[in-house]
């Protein structure tokens, strides 16, 4: 299997969340081969050291790593005139400010640079994770979820149904049940916790499993029928997103 990483950021501390990034993601599972795209925003005096500890402790693991340059014309330009023409006028000045547009412009560059490598070596990654340099990844990335058998997905889809119908003024459908099963799929602690009535609602609107389309016609039918046996296509072969939140980390 070979999984691509996004690895983008400012470097603030990255010499804290390093060392779980090589323990839960480089070297999760001995079966996977880890790839990282890295954008750091870095003061250029800061550079060299940056580029030192990436190449030491990411070794060949690394396959780029650029700088993301605030002055950058494209970057500038595209800024500008997505803050114009936003219609969420409140939203404008934090825009302008913080770093959330920043964040997905750094998040770009990666991708380009994935899709490049991708042609011109003529490779095809499996998956695409996706995570930021201040964040502390405690859970190893070793796609677990791929084989859970289909006894599992069932009890899991039955736990989750019965903890909805035991929670007071909580309506649910096929559809809900569907997403929490899906959001849980990365995190298992987070599946062991849903007896609780906050976490539900949480789940719910964080919406953490995308694609939940009842128009799709694979998706709708799991939705309809919750088999097992479908989930389980569906998770194998399926386009998805898994993540814990989506600013910090996606699968």
């Amino acid at each position: 299997m070979k999984v691509c990483v996004f690895l983008t950021g400012s470097v603030r501390t990255l010499h804290q969340t390093l060392p779980y990034f090589i323990n839960n993601v480089i070297n999760a599972n001995e079966n996977i081969k880890v790839d990282v795209y890295a954008v750091i925003d870095s003061k250029i005096e800061k550079r060299d050291e940056i580029k030192t500890l990436l190449n030491d402790q990411l070794k060949l693991s690394l396959i780029s790593l650029q700088w993301f340059d605030h002055h950058n014309q494209h970057y500038v330009t595209t800024k500008k005139w997505n803050v114009e023409n936003i219609l969420l006028t409140n939203w404008k000045q934090y825009l302008i400010n913080s770093g959330s547009m920043l964040e997905y412009y750094q998040l770009l560059i990666a991708y380009q640079s994935m899709v490049h490598r991708e042609w011109t070596q003529n490779i095809k990654y499996d998956y695409i994770f996706r995570t930021r340099t201040d964040s502390i990844l405690n859970i190893k990335l070793d796609f677990n979820w791929l084989n859970l058998d289909l006894k599992e997905i069932e009890s899991r889809i039955k736990h989750i149904k019965s903890q909805y119908y035991h929670q007071q003024n909580v309506n649910y459908n096929n559809k809900d049940v569907i997403t929490l099963f899906m959001s849980t799929l990365y995190d298992k602690t987070i599946f062991d916790k849903i007896d609780n009535t906050e976490l539900i609602v949480s789940l719910e609107n964080k919406s953490l499993a995308s694609r939940m389309d009842e128009y799709d016609v694979k998706l709708g039918k799991i939705i309809e029928t919750l088999d097992p046996k479908l989930i389980k296509e569906f998770i194998i072969n399926e386009r998805y997103i898994l993540t814990i939140r989506k600013n910090l980390m996606y699968v």
